[in-house]
């Protein structure tokens, strides 16, 4: 398979450096959209659900539509969706409107997630490096959104979310000046990759359902939860530094996973998000727990789908529906933890997260004990 051109490779890290400013754009509004809305504590949680909703569709259409429309034709719907549902965000009247932009919004993102990322993988060894760039570019615009609230959230949500709005116009707009060369996508999948039996898929989309859940919970509710004894500032600056760590994690663990597994990697890391997790709910050391949060939850994602593809190699086919999985989890557990807020105050905000941390440490735990099962009955096979 060729190498993709230099174009689209560059249009795919604009790309994902926005859908990374996108997601952390909600979690620091959730006061502002309280107060504009006047919801009930818990309610607010709902439009990262809606988003997540909106990526989980994005993401299973994507294939398609890089078939269909190519790499300009996703590229120029993909943005305007998500201009479109940003800015519905940043001026909706009532709470609807907000919901069905974030969803929009969430749809974009989903679309341009799931085709550059099949894209760039189909490409085998050669789109190794660009898969690794994209995502450190997602890290960075995950990085600036809390840094954005601290300079423009103040003035007002319609300018908050429609500066961001304005960089995917601004996407459609380079997309439609610039002419592409039509690429092969390059993911056909013969027959004896696709096995019959779904059950192996279950466990790893469980915990990757209960990763995404779990970061997304914790991104979207450490400011409101913070604010309880930091400025708002300070409570964001917060929020932007646990993406940082996040982003460090992840040019970390390609050094570890020449030295560990990935399966020991995961587990590692689980066991040191609960501890983490616990110390959130420690006034004095929440801010440090939330930014260590984001260094050890780093490596669980990319080693989660590196554990899966190296125990079932014949259904990496499936991996796009382990993906949606972990989509699904970023959609229902934000909307739990303000089900616990709305009953319990913003004290369960911990709690909820301590929940989800030990779960996903117990599947973790049955992943790698089905590992150690399958390597003993093949040694003795």
């Amino acid at each position: 398979m060729r190498p993709l051109p230099r174009s689209i490779i560059v249009l795919g890290f604009i790309a994902f450096f926005l859908i990374g400013l996108e997601q952390s754009l909600f979690g620091p509004a959730f006061v502002a959209l309280n107060n504009r809305y006047e919801l009930e504590p818990g309610t607010v949680g709902t439009i990262v659900t809606a988003h997540f909703l909106g990526v989980t569709l994005g993401t299973l259409l994507s294939v398609l539509v890089l078939t269909r429309l190519r790499v300009r034709g996703l590229t120029l719907l993909s943005s305007a969706l998500c201009a479109l549902g940003l800015l519905l965000v940043g001026t909706g009247p009532i709470w609807t409107v907000a919901l069905v932009g974030a969803f929009l919004a969430g749809l974009g993102f989903g679309s341009i997630s799931g085709g550059f990322g099949t894209l760039f993988s189909s490409r085998g060894q050669s789109g190794g490096a660009a898969l690794s760039l994209i995502n450190a570019l997602w890290g960075v615009g995950s990085i600036l959104g809390p840094l954005l609230a601290n300079r423009v959230l103040e003035r007002g949500l319609d300018l908050y979310f429609g500066s961001a709005a304005l960089l995917f116009a601004a996407l459609v707009l380079t997309t439609l000046l610039l002419r592409f060369p039509a690429v092969a996508l390059g993911t056909e999948t013969s027959a004896s990759a696709r096995a019959p039996s779904f059950a192996p898929l279950i466990p790893f989309m469980l915990m990757l359902c209960c990763y995404s859940g779990l970061e997304v919970a914790s991104s979207s509710w450490m400011v409101t939860h913070l604010r309880q004894n930091l400025a708002l500032e300070a409570a964001n600056t917060v929020n932007s530094l646990f993406w940082v760590m996040l982003t460090a994690g992840r040019f970390l663990t390609a050094p570890l996973s020449l030295r560990l597994s990935p399966g020991q990697l995961v587990l590692g890391s689980s066991a040191l998000v609960v501890l983490c997790v616990f110390f959130t709910a420690q006034t004095g050391l929440a801010p440090y727990a939330y930014a260590a949060l984001g260094l050890f939850m780093a490596p669980i994602f990319p080693m989660s789908l590196a554990w899966f593809a190296g125990r079932f190699p014949r259904l990496v086919g499936y991996t796009p529906l382990v993906i949606g999985s972990a989509s699904l989890g970023a959609a229902l557990f934000p909307a739990l933890t303000g089900l616990g807020v709305s009953a319990l105050g913003l004290s369960s905000v911990p709690w909820s997260l301590g929940l989800f941390a030990l779960l996903l440490l117990g599947l973790a735990g049955v992943n790698g004990r089905s590992s150690r099962t399958r390597a003993v009955s093949a040694t003795r096979g």
